[in-house]
């Protein structure tokens, strides 16, 4: 008999087992029991969405909002960097601070499962370069963690910018380096990562 090793007919030989156990109880009994379970199973489900917040897990609440607003260009293309400015007492061309990235470039280290295979499939870090992609996300999401704070104090002033040197501390001095950041170059998309970017 084949099917009697099929996962279905597993399932259903507990099932069976499990339903001679109860057979023979009082309504009143099994309301009980299953009161008990929906309590044993909602409890470990409760204390993991209060987890979820500071652990590694956190990109179960953002993915799916991030494959909703993934972008729609062709994967692997590149934004024309427009050299050009209107206003010359603002020259900056890419980010180096926190509040230089864009609200989706900083939404994306928090849909990052940090399971490394980014870093598996990078060939500047299969090439002895110090890139390392996963940390690229892990550490970018401390560094937010971190100046959030003064972020807020940044926009409550308005127009008026407050002296804050820690606010100032740059990406590429204080949390990569730059031989860090030179060894990224762009290739074709990576396929196989369980996130949308």
């Amino acid at each position: 008999m084949r099917w009697a090793k099929t996962p279905a007919f597993e399932a259903l030989r507990f099932s069976n087992f499990v339903s001679g156990l109860l057979a023979g109880n009082t309504p009143e009994t099994l309301e009980r029991i299953a009161t008990g379970a929906w309590w044993l199973h909602f409890l470990p489900m409760g204390t993991m969405s209060v987890l979820i917040p500071s652990s590694k897990h956190l990109h179960l609440a953002f993915a799916p909002a991030n494959a909703i607003w993934h972008t729609l260009r062709p994967k692997g293309s590149l934004t024309k960097v427009d050299f050009e400015f209107e206003d010359e007492t603002i020259k900056i061309i890419g980010a180096n601070k926190i509040e230089e990235f864009t609200w989706k470039q900083l939404f994306d280290t928090y849909t990052c499962v940090q399971c490394g295979r980014c870093s598996e499939r990078c060939p500047a870090l299969q090439t002895g370069k110090p890139l390392d992609p996963r940390a690229l996300h892990v550490e970018l999401r401390a560094h937010i963690e971190e100046k959030a704070p003064l972020l807020d104090k940044i926009k409550a002033a308005g127009d008026k910018k407050p002296e804050f040197t820690e606010a100032e501390q740059a990406i590429l001095d204080d949390v990569f380096s730059e031989q860090f950041i030179w060894s990224c170059t762009p290739v074709a998309p990576v396929r196989g990562l369980p996130c949308i970017q």
